[in-house]
């Protein structure tokens, strides 16, 4: 195997740069996930229904 990559660099390119676009959508696919857990924690944190919307929103705040 080790030859096999020795003697096909371009394969061996091939899979790294296959690996870290695999990495980086797992990545940005992580960011979002906290960014909506995030977001529903908020949603779920304020008082206010979600349905007066934001409006409702900073009329509670005062």
């Amino acid at each position: 195997m080790c030859g096999l990559f020795n003697g096909l660099p371009f394969v061996q390119e091939y899979l790294t740069c296959h690996f870290c676009s695999i990495f980086l959508s797992f990545f940005i696919n992580l960011k979002i996930l906290i960014l909506l857990q995030k977001a529903v924690n908020f949603v779920f944190l304020i008082e206010v229904p979600a349905v007066t919307g934001w409006q409702g929103y900073m009329r509670h705040r005062g």
